[in-house]
């Protein structure tokens, strides 16, 4: 079957079709960047771009693992609710035909804080109408979803760690079903090539929300504590993220000024690789932050 997931990957993340995914596996590498998507076989194993025709085939358990971190991106991308688009009545039928209890009741959560951190009413109070529907026609008692939606609404920035948590759990998930334990290191540090891709094309759509999803993913993967603590200190120092959980809480709209605030994220790695005697990272971060202001 080619294109596999195609017909989701179309509907509900059409974000891959920008060019700036210049590190997907879903492009062609072979195309002098110009960004060529791949068409994928289940059958042949293999990858195909149309545009050069170059032709990549993989043993089973590297096509495997591929194709679980292309699902999980697209079906868990950060800072996009689960049942995105989908009516009240939709969401329900995804409980009873679809996902178990314990699933739906964590996309529930995830999707409801997500709208708490975006301020969006609107699938706030579609999330609250779907648990009632479900506790009605379930026959369930309604005091725990009550005391569920109580803590999410209280303010207390440790309910926001619930979105980034629920995906990496979902995640790895995938990936054990997938990948040899001998292999699993090396399938989320794929995973967190893609999440610094993600990170990037957050910040340029100015979505501070995905970006504080994402930097919170990679702190849970099962990766090299080194990895981790590279991508901690470089978006640690991220004005991006400066005060995002405070006015969330009190209920301000966290604006960046895009430009401005990636000329001084990236004079503040240049300043960091120096004081780690990094002098070629220092100088290729003031490199990118001289280009952007000019």
């Amino acid at each position: 079957m080619s294109n596999t997931a195609s017909e989701q990957d179309n509907i509900t993340f059409n974000e891959w079709a920008f060019n700036i995914w210049t590190d997907s596996s879903d492009w062609c590498v072979h195309c002098d960047k110009k960004n060529n998507k791949l068409e994928f076989d289940d059958k042949t194993k293999t990858t195909r771009c149309t545009q050069c025709g170059h032709v990549e085939t993989y043993d089973d358990i590297d096509w495997k693992t591929l194709q679980a971190q292309r699902y999980v991106v697209y079906q868990y991308m950060p800072g996009k609710y689960f049942f995105n688009n989908l009516s009240v009545d939709a969401i329900f039928k995804k409980y009873l035909r679809e996902l178990s209890h314990v699933d739906w009741s964590s996309w529930l959560i995830h999707d409801y804080v997500l709208a708490r951190m975006r301020g969006d009413k609107v699938v706030q109070e579609k999330l609250r109408e779907v648990a009632k529907i479900a506790a009605e026609k379930m026959s369930y008692d309604r005091k725990p979803w009550k005391t569920l939606f109580e803590k999410m609404d209280a303010p207390n920035a440790e309910i926001f760690l619930q979105v980034p948590q629920i995906i990496y759990e979902a995640a790895e998930k995938k990936f054990i079903e997938v990948a040899p334990k001998e292999e699993l290191q090396s399938t989320f540090q794929g995973y967190v090539e893609n999440l610094n891709s993600i990170y990037s094309y957050s910040r340029w759509k100015k979505d501070c929300v995905a970006c504080w999803v994402t930097s919170e993913i990679i702190k849970l993967c099962d990766i090299e504590s080194s990895s981790i603590e590279f991508y901690t200190k470089c978006f640690g120092c991220d004005p991006v993220l400066e005060g995002f959980q405070d006015d969330i809480l009190n209920g301000k709209n966290h604006e960046i000024d895009g430009k401005d605030s990636y000329i001084q994220w990236e004079i503040r790695l240049a300043d960091n690789y120096l004081k780690e005697s990094t002098a070629f990272l220092a100088v290729w971060a003031a490199y990118n932050a001289l280009t952007a202001k000019l």
